[in-house]
């Protein structure tokens, strides 16, 4: 039996990257065993608000996973397929921070070593890669909150027919600290929800500006 992942993607301006039209077009050749289907929504400035009309849309349908994957990436298929493999709830993908000055990988403190399979457990990092399973998503619209629309200016081709949309990707602030809407999600989901984020480092991963910055383990 194949396993089904739906892959949702943010583009504020109605763009995608070449690198990430790759990604997205590679994926054919992981059939049979991984079926995708895609899902865009553009022209959405609020990122919150597109993150959670993506995660809401894929409550509705029947995939096994949910892939964010931001349309300014790149990525190995192969390295989709291996984090498939693994069979974790939260696993994402680091990809460089947009800084000449400082191009670290964006993720948060390490939680571990990492393992043989180049798996490392995190407290956080970017959804730009990130594959979510169904498990987590029904652990969170239990108690989520909802709501059925929002100031944006949404311009989308994708036909979007979701009854509520779940607030869970949230800029949120807590003793000090800001968190942006990824690494808020990842905190919910270890310390209210009791999940790990684990990070595959050993891959090479490219992130779109005027120029690529590359993630290389």
């Amino acid at each position: 039996m194949s396993t089904k992942i739906f892959i949702g993607t943010p583009t504020i301006d109605q763009k995608v990257n070449v690198g990430y039209l790759y990604t997205v077009f590679n994926m054919n050749s992981l059939l049979p065993e991984i079926e995708t289907s895609l899902f865009i929504v553009g022209g959405n400035s609020l990122i919150t608000d597109a993150r959670n009309r993506i995660f809401s849309v894929f409550t509705s349908n029947k995939e096994d996973y949910l892939l964010f994957l931001d349309s300014d990436v790149e990525v190995p298929v192969e390295a989709i397929k291996k984090i498939v493999s693994f069979k974790k709830d939260i696993v994402g993908i680091p990809i460089s921070k947009k800084n000449f000055i400082n191009p670290t990988p964006n993720i948060g403190n390490a939680l571990s070593k990492i393992d043989k399979d180049g798996l490392m457990e995190v407290d956080g990092m970017s959804t730009a890669i990130m594959l979510i399973s169904r498990k987590v998503v029904e652990t969170f619209i239990k108690d989520a909150d909802v709501y059925t629309e929002s100031v944006n200016d949404l311009i989308n081709t994708t036909n979007i027919n979701q009854p509520k949309i779940y607030d869970v990707f949230k800029a949120f602030s807590e003793n000090g600290k800001y968190w942006c809407e990824d690494y808020y999600f990842c905190h919910q989901a270890r310390t209210k929800y009791g999940f790990k984020i684990y990070a595959y480092m050993n891959t090479v991963t490219n992130h779109y500006g005027t120029v690529p910055y590359t993630y290389k383990f």
